[in-house]
This record gives C-alpha cells, structure tokens and sequence, in this order.
C-alpha cells in the first residue's frame, strides 16, 4: 500500500506524478478523481504541483542570454538614471533663464528710477520739494513736472533711514540728475544740512537696482568678468561679502577654481605676461576677502585654510608674477617701511599659531606686503601681496570711497615689450645709379668667347 506524496497518509487509489512517481489524493493536489481519469492518456504526462513549478528550476538555462539581458538592463538602468538628471538639469536652466528674464524685465521697468539715500526722516517733508531742492544744490534744474512719483521705501536696518525712490518720466534726465549728484559728491560733499535737514549724513544718488547684481551695470563688453558670491544660507551671514575681478578681453587670461580655498577667492592667470631672463613667465591674481562665518569656519580656521593654498600655488609656480590683494581683517598687524627706499612694508605686533605661519609663509614664497595706505582707525585692512608689485593710494576713485578699505591703484608693468612689425619697402633707386660706369664695364666684356661655351641657362646666370 503506498502513501500520499502529500499528506503521507495511506491510500488505495490516486493520482501518479509522471516526473516523481508518487501517488497522491485528489484532494490534496487539487484535482477531482472524475477530472483526473477524463485525462485519458495524457495521464502518462501528467505532473504534481511540485514537479510543475520544480521543473521549471531544472530547466537548462541560456547562461550567455542571461548576462546579456542584464548588462542590457543595466544599461537601460544608466540611460534612465541619465536622463532623469539630464531633463533635472533642463527643468533647472529653463528657471535660471526665466529668472533672468524676469530680473531683466524688472530692472528695465526700473530704468527712469532714482534711489536716495541718507535723507533723514522729517515729518511732513514734501519728497518732491527735495529733490528739486537737491536738483538746486548739484546745479541741475528739476521740476516737479519731470517726475512721475516719489516715495520712501520699506528698509530692514533701523539704523538708518529709508531709502527714497523717485521715478523720472525721462530716463535721461535721471541719468543726468544722477551724474549731477556724483560729480558734486566727488568736488564737495551733499549733506542733510545743505537742504535744512538735521545731521551732517552724506547723500548719495544710484540706480534703482533689484537684488540681484548684475556684471554689464559695472563693466561693459570690453571685460570679461568672474564673481565669487557668498553663500547666505551656508554661513548664515546677513549681507554683504563676496569678491569680483574684471580683465581686459584682449588678455589671454583662464579662471584657476581648483586653487580655491574655503574662503572667498578667486583665482585667474594671464598667460605669458612677461618675460625674464628668457624665460616666458605668467601673471597670477587673486582678489579675497577673509572673514568669520556665523555658520562655519572661524577667522583663523579660513586664513590657516588660505595660507596652506598659497604655499602650494606659489611654490609650484615659483618663476611666476604673483599679486595677492584683498580683505584679510588682520587689524592688528602694524605694517611700516623697512628702511630708506624700501617699497614694502614689514609686519609686527601679529600674534597667534595661524598668524605667525601666514607671515613665515610670505617669506618662504618671497612675496611682500605694498599696501601702506591706513583707513581712518589708523589700520591697514587691506594687503596687497606680490613678488614684483608696488601700491599707491588712488586720488580718483571709481567710486564713493569705505573709510575702512582706502582705494588702492596698483601698476602692473609688462616685461615683454610690442616689437614693431617688419613693414619693409623696397625701392631700386634708379635715378642715382652711374651709367656711364656700367656701360664701360660691359663694352670691356668679351662676350662672344664668356657665352659661347655656355648652354643657354648658364649665359643668363653668367649675364
């Protein structure tokens, strides 16, 4: 008596797998003893539930099918993955160009704006009679007729007052009113006091400018412009920071971003800049601002992370021009001259592991500091830092000059010097040749036995 391959329990009668040889209840595979024997003979062939889904286990495979449909899944995988980031980077340009399209359109709406600011705050003060008033002051005539509306603007420092906007219905009388106040801020000094306000607040006349800060309102085509932006939700810092530096087009010049340190620097070189003792060499600038981040890394963690970037650029480009100019926040190093005619000054009073590293850096690079020009605390903020550099104070500023940061003019001379090109003209002067000489030489000439060894070819070169 034989048993169920299922339950194991005896039985008399049942159905027989063809693949294991086992008999089993209908009941427990499922199938009716009616259903089972209509099977006629396909009931040779006829396999249990475990022998229908083991088979196919035992099924040879295609081994070489199989690799190949999973590097093609894997391929198809790749594909996806990259275009998922390619239509991710797509959706992001298309909002790059919408935003600034949207910031162009704004700031061409803003156009015919004029923003104020350092006017005090007066009850009842008619903004339209000031700046007629300031019209009066800086020598440019306003009349109330050319203007479409004026009003203060909401500002989030409490310390000062509100910025006043006025919009011009020309935009070249605002540009004019505009110039009339820089000119006059650049001779004199526009004060609340020359218009009956209280305080001795200087005023100041701009652009009505959005956020966003825009090359083309600082320099035209002729440059080309890189920008290092702080990252306000990074470190947390309000407002401000941030480095830019602008090169002549007609300059080979290249961004060096993989010299960058954690703090804000940029980095260019201008190929073959000069050349000395035969040897072609390249002008290397960097513009930076070093400070505390609110958010990350102290002052002294930035100037060590700068200080050890300096080192290797400098040392692995060591034949190289190098200026290093910006905003170290090193107030209380005192930098004097040397001796007499010494064009750079020497440190003292620095104090501290990463400040006394900063200065052993500069003498192991040879590189010194030029900027000897102090703010009005007395302090030099400011270095400037070269191998071959000198700095004098600027009398003509670009702009309304920080009493904290005096501006600086540094001359940069050029070693390799324009050769003139070869522009040579030749001229057979005729007129003074003596041909009486020439024609005695030639009669005294046999030259009957000169040509007449001679093939045709070596008469005209003996000729």
């Amino acid at each position: 008596m034989s048993k169920c391959g299922e339950c194991n329990e005896c039985l008399l009668d049942g159905a027989v797998c063809s693949s294991c040889k086992q008999t089993f209840h209908y009941n427990c595979i499922g199938i009716t003893e009616g259903g089972y024997r209509k099977l006629g003979d396909r009931k040779s062939t006829w396999r249990c539930p475990k022998c229908k889904s083991g088979g196919q286990m035992n099924t040879p495979t295609l081994s070489p099918m199989q690799e190949s449909s999973r590097k093609l899944l894997e391929e198809i995988k790749t594909l996806s993955s990259r275009m998922t980031a390619f239509e991710e980077l797509v959706s992001q340009i298309k909002v790059d160009v919408l935003e600034c399209e949207k910031d162009a359109a704004e700031q061409w709406n803003r156009m015919n704006n004029v923003e104020l600011k350092g006017v005090p705050q007066t009850a009842n003060k008619n903004l339209l009679d000031l700046i007629v008033s300031i019209g009066s002051k800086v020598n440019y005539a306003v009349a109330k007729q050319q203007l479409n509306f004026i009003a203060r603007t909401p500002s989030r420092d409490s310390n000062h007052p509100k910025p006043i906007v006025a919009c011009f219905n020309s935009r070249y009388v605002k540009e004019n009113f505009v110039a009339a106040v820089r000119s006059f801020n650049r001779e004199s000094s526009l004060s609340a006091n020359l218009l009956g306000l209280r305080g001795s607040a200087k005023i100041f006349a701009n652009d009505h400018c959005i956020k966003c800060v825009y090359d083309s309102e600082i320099f035209d085509s002729r440059y080309v412009i890189w920008r290092r932006d702080r990252d306000y939700d990074k470190t947390k810092q309000s407002k401000g920071g941030g480095v830019l530096l602008a090169v002549n087009r007609n300059l080979s010049v290249r961004e060096r971003v993989e010299w960058r340190s954690s703090a804000e620097d940029i980095w260019i070189t201008i190929a073959q800049f000069g050349k000395e003792h035969g040897h072609f060499n390249n002008l290397h600038i960097c513009t930076l601002y070093l400070c505390a981040e609110n958010a990350g890394n102290t002052h002294s963690i930035q100037l060590n992370n700068f200080t050890q970037s300096l080192n290797e650029v400098v040392l692995e480009n060591h034949q190289d021009t190098f200026i290093i100019l910006g905003d170290f926040n090193l107030g209380n190093i005192n930098w004097e001259f040397g001796g007499s005619g010494s064009l750079h000054v020497i440190p003292s009073c620095y104090s501290g592991e990463q400040q006394i590293e900063f200065i052993d850096s500069l003498e192991v690079c040879n590189l010194c500091q030029y900027n000897y020009v102090k703010n009005f605390n007395g302090r030099i903020l400011d270095l400037v830092l070269s191998n071959k550099q000198v700095v004098t104070a600027c009398d003509d500023p670009l702009t309304v000059e920080d009493p904290h940061h005096r501006t600086l003019c540094i001359c940069v001379k050029s070693l390799v010097s324009d050769t003139l090109r070869d522009n040579t003209n030749v001229r057979y002067l005729y007129n003074k040749g003596n041909y009486d000489k020439i024609n005695n030489e030639l009669r005294c000439v046999d030259w009957i036995n000169v040509l007449s060894d001679n093939d045709l070819e070596s008469g005209i070169k003996i000729l």
